[in-house]
């Protein structure tokens, strides 16, 4: 039982380790892309982006 336990709670930990990283990620892109778009950033990646 206990390992089954272990075993669960790292499926959890490595899931939002990726879900982390995957976010990062993300957020380097849209900002990438508003630098590289100026003043042309779409509404939509311009709420994507937004910090508040």
């Amino acid at each position: 039982m206990r390992a089954s336990v272990n075993r669960l709670a790292n499926f959890d930990d490595a899931n939002l380790r990726r879900s982390a990283r995957a976010a990062v990620t993300a957020s380097a892109r849209v900002e990438r892309a508003m630098e590289i778009l100026g003043d042309d950033v779409p509404e939509h990646l311009r709420a994507a982006g937004s910090s508040g």
